[in-house]
């Protein structure tokens, strides 16, 4: 599946489409959610992170900058439930389901299993 996707337009499509974050709207949509405490309650939340993202330094920011922000945006995605949790997958850049689409299987099999039997997901 990944040698399929690798030869698509829609893959760079995606990977370009990245690069076009807006770092002042993430920080207002974060802003926002200041006040809520775990919104979702209970529900399941899978955090599924890229551990081979890569950033160059920008004139407003240092790539460590950058990846250490994005880390800490999505702990805090994470943190809008009390049932999530982050698993990092070293293997792939942004485009998980693409580099790596069998740890998004499982994420997907995890929080439908916590859906269906009232459960927890797993440490």
């Amino acid at each position: 599946m990944a040698a399929w996707s690798e030869a698509g337009k829609a893959l760079e499509v995606s990977r370009s489409d990245e690069l076009k974050w807006s770092s002042p709207e993430i920080a207002a949509w974060s802003a926002r959610r200041e006040d809520a405490h775990a919104p979702l309650g209970k529900i399941p939340l899978y955090v599924l992170s890229a551990g081979s993202i890569r950033y160059e330094d920008t004139s407003n920011a240092t790539a460590a900058e950058l990846l250490h922000e994005r880390r800490a945006l999505q702990r805090r995605l994470a943190g809008l439930s009390r049932n999530s949790k982050q698993v990092f997958d070293m293997k792939s850049g942004h485009n998980i389901q693409l580099d790596d689409p069998e740890p998004v299987a499982e994420a997907i099999r995890e929080v439908v299993d916590a859906v269906r039997t009232h459960c927890a997901l797993r440490p």
